[in-house]
């Protein structure tokens, strides 16, 4: 897509910020994740590669790649010393961030992986043949592949894409117990999303009032409410006990792509070219971010400024109580996948198969500059 040069932008976000760029990796990056200690990144591809980078270091460095799926990785999420990636191969790989060796393939699913998350000794996914499994993590005391497997939760007629797990407040997540109050919740391409009761594999309520696919899901820090966004650009707020819906919130004109949520404020991103800022107790949108030129694929919160990548090949970045725009990022040739924030850096990866590091400091030195001027 074209982009107008001659849009006025402040002149500042001009310069372009760029600290690094990487292209270790062949071909388009489809996925990324932060260790929580932010110690490290690791990047999928296309090319059917994990790469782990040091993130805490200037400048960023290479630290390994892993091979061994046989087709693109579409999905990562760090735990404890392990890494995990799921792949259109079929399987989830358990890694060793010691010795870079696959230590177990999960197999089971008939189809791509979608997502994956961890808790505690649990690992959770989703897949396009229509299923969601639960798995143990403790995978050297089992040699056999069915024993690993603690769950298959069918149910959905579609692809399962986003996944929540809400475990049970007496679940100590160290073991292979599954507790009465352990809950997880699916969306799919059914356009519905359901509530699971891990215990005994059924679904305690199945949500329908989405007319497309559910493309995110969030909750609030409670974990008693629960927003899904979908295809149709309505986001639904649900109470997860009940399984009621308590608000239809409307505002965006296209597929809702992203949810985060950030104490009581909730942040949606979509193909209509804006992010919204939410209130969740009311479900009123109090700010916009406008400025995007295509669809706003990944948006994060990081210390009072919202942070977006697009399809028009830029990141940005907003103040997030007045929706001023601060600074746009530019150097990726095709659309922008997934972002991640840390202290004084932003990392975006992107299908031109490039992982680029951002300098997000200086922004106050900036403001107190441009009011001098004024």
């Amino acid at each position: 897509m074209g982009l107008d040069s001659s849009k006025d932008i402040n002149p500042n976000a001009a310069r372009g910020y760029i600290l690094e760029k990487f292209t270790r990796q062949k071909s388009g990056i489809n996925c990324m994740s932060m260790e929580p200690e932010k110690y490290l990144l690791a990047t999928g591809g296309e090319d059917r590669t994990i790469v782990l980078w040091r993130a805490n270091a200037t400048p960023t460095q290479w630290k390994s790649t892993l091979k061994g799926h046989t087709d693109y990785v579409s999905c990562l999420t760090f735990h404890d010393k392990y890494i995990l990636s799921g792949s259109a191969d079929s399987t989830i790989r358990k890694w060793c961030l010691s010795t870079y060796e696959c230590l177990y393939a999960y197999e089971g699913h008939k189809d791509r992986i979608n997502r994956i998350l961890c808790a505690g000794d649990f690992l959770f996914s989703s897949s396009t043949d229509h299923t969601a499994r639960v798995w143990t993590l403790t995978t050297h005391q089992y040699a056999a592949n069915e024993d690993v497997c603690l769950s298959i939760l069918e149910g959905h007629s579609k692809a399962v894409y986003p996944l929540v797990f809400i475990p049970d407040e007496g679940n100590p997540l160290n073991n292979r117990t599954i507790y009465d109050g352990d809950i997880f919740i699916t969306g799919s391409s059914d356009k519905t999303t359901r509530i699971w009761s891990l215990k005994t594999n059924k679904s305690i309520h199945v949500l329908k009032i989405h007319a497309a696919t559910v493309n995110t899901l969030a909750t609030d820090p409670e974990g008693k409410l629960l927003f899904s966004g979908g295809g149709d650009g309505l986001i639904c707020c649900w109470n997860i006990s009940t399984g009621e819906c308590i608000r239809r919130m409307k505002g965006h004109d296209g597929p809702v792509l992203s949810m985060i949520c950030h104490n009581k404020m909730l942040y949606s991103c979509s193909t209509d070219q804006t992010a919204r800022a939410w209130i969740m107790d009311f479900g009123e949108c109090i700010k916009i971010y406008r400025e995007h030129t295509h669809s706003v694929t990944c948006i994060k919160y990081f210390d009072g400024y919202v942070f977006t990548g697009c399809s028009d090949f830029y990141c940005r970045m907003f103040k997030a109580k007045t929706g001023e725009l601060k600074r746009v990022f530019k150097g990726h040739t095709k659309a922008v996948v997934q972002i991640e924030v840390v202290h004084g850096k932003m990392y975006s990866i992107s299908v031109d198969g490039t992982l680029r590091v951002w300098d997000t400091t200086g922004i106050l030195e900036e403001e107190e500059s441009e009011t001098e001027i004024a």
